[in-house]
Formats: structure tokens, sequence, C-alpha cells
């Protein structure tokens, strides 16, 4: 299963928890109407909603590693919808029917010069702390509303989070390079010795996820990668890194023509040259409305050092030399 079916996977798990405890909550009150909730079984449902919301802000933070892609706003959006859901002081205002049995939280409104009666709508978290308050004082009717607003907020966030797991699979499957697959590109870096790289590349992403994004930062560490990954080569094979890339791997090219063939060494350069001109230049501008294209540099990167290493290990493996 990939990181982002697993990330949804956890979604729909943590959902399904809070769901049935408050159907259960529901179902309790239903099945013996004179008998009160007990304060711990709603401080248990509170301890769930504040659970889960704690969780969903947690996937917050984790899908800022796909700022700058595509449908990444709309796919924000959603799960800040969703979680204003969550943390609202008042959704709503509803009228009670007149008819219904009045208690002590019931309050008394007015609309157009007509009396009427209400119990306001907070949103899930707080609906959950009033509820263990009308249990204390084991007020059935008000508790009864609380649970009813909590089960319709629930269903509403059903359906919100149907459109979130649409967004969040469109969005990493329209990445250049997935997110699962630079994970595992940095650990076999690491592994054959190419630290000073998987540093950089780490460097590039943070500064693409920071409250205010690094954009020439993280173009400069892209760079800084591929540099890293050619002198390393370079020095290998028996070379002297002048620490000028385009010398340099004109240089590894000759020497270890069988890994940086001509073919490669074009697209190095390109990508290379890319980064320069985008960004790690002095008179280069980046700012806000440039983010995909720093997202394209830094996938762009990961592919040519994707690339770069199979050759390598390929090559190690040929000659009979471990790839550590």
């Amino acid at each position: 299963m990939s990181s982002t079916e697993l990330l949804i996977a956890e979604i729909k798990q943590e959902f399904s928890k809070v769901l049935a405890i408050t159907e259960q909550a529901a179902l309790r009150i239903s099945d013996a109407k004179h008998t009160s909730l007990e304060v711990n079984e709603a401080k248990t449902l509170f301890e769930a909603i504040v659970k889960f919301q704690r969780f969903l802000e947690s996937k917050q933070f984790q899908l800022n590693a796909l700022k700058g892609t595509a449908y990444y706003d709309r796919t924000t959006q959603e799960l800040n919808k969703i979680l204003f859901l969550f943390a609202s002081g008042l959704i709503g205002r509803p009228a009670i029917d007149v008819g219904y049995e009045k208690d002590e939280f019931v309050e008394v409104g007015s609309g157009s010069g007509i009396r009427r009666y209400e119990d306001p709508i907070l949103g899930l978290v707080g609906s959950g702390r009033t509820l263990v308050e009308r249990s204390r004082r084991k007020v059935i009717t008000a508790q009864e509303r609380s649970i009813s607003n909590m089960i319709s907020i629930l269903n509403e966030i059903d359906l919100d989070l149907v459109e979130l797991y649409s967004d969040i699979r469109l969005m990493t499957e329209l990445m250049i390079f997935p997110l699962e697959q630079r994970t595992k590109l940095k650990d076999s870096l690491v592994q054959v010795g190419f630290k000073e790289a998987v540093a950089y590349l780490e460097n590039a992403e943070q500064h693409l996820v920071e409250k205010t994004p690094k954009l020439k930062d993280c173009l400069s560490n892209c760079r800084l990668a591929i540099e890293s990954v050619v002198y390393k080569i370079l020095a290998e094979a028996g070379g002297k890194p002048v620490n000028r890339f385009s010398i340099d791997l004109i240089e590894t090219s000759k020497i270890t023509p069988a890994l940086i063939d001509e073919a490669t060494k074009k697209m190095l350069q390109a990508t290379y040259d890319y980064l320069s001109i985008k960004g790690s230049h002095i008179f280069s501008e980046v700012n806000q409305k440039d983010m995909a294209e720093v997202e394209f540099g830094l996938d762009q990167t990961y592919r040519i050092v994707s690339h770069i290493l199979n050759r390598y290990v390929a090559l190690k493996k040929s000659s009979g030399h471990n790839s550590s």
C-alpha cells in the first residue's frame, strides 16, 4: 500500500472510532429515556473527539511536504474546512419546536418579534464539552440535543472526507516524483555514501515547506545536491574536482563514460542550468507565483539523481564491488 493510501486508511480508521462512540452514546440515551448519560461516558466521547482533531492537525502538517504541487491549495482548504467544524465556537442557532420539552439549557431568543427557543450548535469540540456539563447536571433532553448535533456534524465531515481523499490521491498522482520514492531514494543514497547529497535534498525540502518558503534557497540546495553527486563520482574515479560544475562534469564523463555518458551529461547540465537560472544566480527573482517552477526544479533534481544512482549501483554490481 502506498503512503497515500496508508494516510487515507489512517484517517478513515480514526474517523470510524469517533463516529462509533458517538452513535453508541445516542443509542444509550434512546434505549434508556429516563437514565442520564454518565459523566465518564461523556468524557470518553469528548476525549475521542479531541484525539481525532489533533490527529487531523498532525496530518495537516504532514501534507505540508507536498506544498507547491498541483491541487495542494484545494486539498488544504478542504482539510481546513473539516477542522473548522471541530473548532468553531458557533455553527448555528436553530429554533426548537415550541412543543419541545424545555430545560435549563434552552435559550430564549426572538426573531421578527416572535418568541422562540434555541439551543445553539457549537463545533464538535465545543459540543463535546457541553455534553460533559449536561451529563454532570443529568439533563437528558439537553444531552439528546448535543449528541444529535454532534452526529449531524460528523455526517457532514464524513462527506467532506470523501472529497479530501479524492484531492489527496489526485495531488500525489500528479507529482513528478512521488513522496514515497523520494524517501526510498534518500535511503539508497545514504547506503552508498552520498550523505552530503541527502543533506542538500532535505534542506531543499525544508526551505520549501517553511511558513515563508525560501524558494531561492530551495533551488540552491538542489543545485548543491547535484554538484555533490558529480564531485564524489569524480573523486572516486581518481579525478580531482576543481569545484566548477561544467568543467568537473566534462572530466567525470571522460573518466567514467559508462556512468556519465553523453546523454546523461546533457541531462545533468540542463537540470543544473535550470536550477541556476531560476534561482541560484544573484540576478534571478523567485517569489510565490513561481512555486510550481520551484517544485518542478526539486522534482527534476530527484529524478536526475535517481537516474545517476541506478547507473552507479548497476556498475558497482557488474564490476563485482559492493555498493557500500
